[in-house]
């Protein structure tokens, strides 16, 4: 069961690495990301020359006595690349925390939950659309289910 779990979460890499160069030009870029397959937040993404890249994605806040946290990253691998953008595979995984220090009576509480995703991503200029499968757990136990995301990122 594990191992035909592990095979299709890591489909979509090992078919984007099967595809060869995608004729990628080193690049790096900042963005919002709202995913998740890889976190949501601000965000930093490298693509190398190779068709290989990396996103790291982060956001923070908190409000009296209320915080949230949520990181994330993938490892990406360009499928196909094209003058309207390109077509990628994705290995992603985010972590999100909610805390409630507690008021009035109330326990604190902290909620986490942590995703490993795999997925295909496209990007169109300065949008992106990604859509996956993601391996999940959370207070309530483990889980699988389809994931997804967007994003806008500014490439120089």
């Amino acid at each position: 069961m594990v191992r035909r779990l592990v095979k299709w979460v890591f489909l979509p890499v090992i078919v984007a690495d099967l595809g060869g160069q995608a004729h990628a030009t080193e690049s790096q870029a900042f963005g919002l990301y709202l995913s998740n397959l890889t976190g949501s937040g601000l965000s930093y993404h490298r693509q190398m020359e190779s068709g290989w890249g990396y996103r790291m994605t982060g956001l923070g806040w908190a409000q009296g006595n209320v915080g949230y946290i949520n990181v994330g990253g993938a490892i990406t691998r360009g499928l196909d690349r094209r003058q309207w953008g390109q077509l990628y595979g994705l290995l992603g995984i985010g972590l999100a925390m909610d805390a409630f220090a507690g008021t009035a009576g109330l326990a604190p509480a902290l909620g986490t939950q942590l995703n490993m995703a795999s997925g295909l991503g496209a990007s169109w200029g300065p949008l992106f659309v990604e859509a996956g499968f993601s391996v999940f757990h959370n207070p309530a136990g483990f889980g699988v289910g389809p994931a997804g995301g967007v994003g806008a990122a500014w490439w120089f």
